[in-house]
């Protein structure tokens, strides 16, 4: 059964529009973040800032061992602790955009992307969270208390202004892996002297033969671009996701593309790992949804990957997707339907 949403209360159509945790669900709605506590009621999260014109993400993280809710707008990043027993979630703290970007997007400011650094790994043994701007730079912040002021820890400046889309973080070295709407990927590591210099970068898959270097760095021409909407990580895998439908599998380990599959017919929306087994989900404009098996990571050649389900939407513009805690059930949100899609597994 679907899980019911008011009228008023759909999916924007924006990538990555659905994030799950122990006990929530959340998606963006405009200028708005919602919630769905045990898949039944809609709670609408208003920034406490102006209302920004756009939400751009939502992010569900731990930090602590509580739920946090991750807002990330045209106004800036709001950190939202979600309740156990289903109260209103408790604002721990915001953040502003001129207080995170060196200089203003004069076109469309915005923040998305975000990523946890466990406390283990972050350079100051906190707590760190990662933050994608439009400017294309992206900012760590730790503190994130209620009563504190975040505070920016680290910064790493993008090589051109490209539009940061989404931010991972992989447990190989702890990389900060980052994609751009010119569909470059690229890996961080925050232990180096200059951490701003790249552990390694991929290009997008139109870009392959149409490479221009300058200054010992790649930039892509605007005619080739395919940009990359969605990253997923797990262990040395990453997954990023294109606008021409394609789905990338990258061991990080090796720095090495393992395999690419033409996924979808149109733009992808989302991409999820299953929380236990070796298989991944997808979803795309094209209406609908895949389940994919992961290529083994100690075969020789070129890696398979088998499509094990696939299920259409009618009429549904697919724009996020996540795995229950368990991993039995599928969630998909798609634009302007009243609903969340829900497929079991049996």
């Amino acid at each position: 059964q679907p899980i019911v949403l008011g009228h008023n209360e759909a999916a924007s159509l924006v990538p990555n529009n659905l994030t799950a945790g122990n006990s929530y669900l959340a998606y963006c709605h405009f200028g708005e973040a919602k919630i769905v506590r045990n898949e039944s009621g809609v709670v609408s999260v208003i920034p406490s800032h102006s209302t920004p014109e756009q939400v751009m993400q939502v992010k569900i993280i731990e930090i602590d061992e509580d739920e946090v809710l991750v807002i990330l707008s045209t106004k800036g990043i709001e950190f939202w602790k979600l309740m156990v027993d289903g109260s209103s979630p408790l604002l721990i703290s915001n953040v502003g955009l001129d207080e995170i970007m060196k200089s203003g997007d004069d076109g469309y400011p915005f923040v998305r992307g975000a990523a946890i650094i466990e406390a283990s790994d972050s350079p100051t043994g906190d707590n760190a969270v990662c933050i994608g701007c439009s400017t294309g730079d992206v900012v760590v912040l730790s503190n994130i208390r209620r009563g504190i002021s975040p505070k920016v820890i680290r910064r790493f400046n993008g090589y051109t202004e490209s539009s940061i889309t989404d931010v991972v973080v992989v447990d190989f070295k702890s990389l900060i892996v980052t994609a751009d709407d010119q569909g470059m990927i690229r890996l961080y590591d925050m232990f180096k002297d200059k951490p701003e210099e790249e552990y390694c970068y991929f290009r997008p898959p139109d870009m392959d033969h149409h490479e221009t270097v300058i200054s010992d760095q790649f930039t892509p021409q605007p005619s080739h671009v395919c940009p990359c909407n969605s990253l997923a990580a797990r262990g040395t895998t990453l997954l990023a996701g294109y606008t021409n439908g394609s789905i990338r599998i990258i061991r990080v380990d090796l720095q090495e593309v393992v395999a690419e599959i033409s996924a979808h017919s149109r733009n992808i929306g989302s991409i999820a790992f299953h929380p236990r087994l070796p298989v991944f989900a997808s979803v795309g404009e094209d209406t609908f949804l895949h389940v994919w098996s992961l290529p083994d990571a100690e075969a020789k050649g070129t890696a398979e990957v088998e499509l094990m389900f696939s299920s259409r939407a009618d009429d549904a513009l697919l724009c996020g997707v996540a795995f229950s805690e368990d991993g039995d059930k599928m969630v998909a949100s798609a634009y302007d339907e009243p609903a969340l899609l829900v497929w079991v597994r049996t």
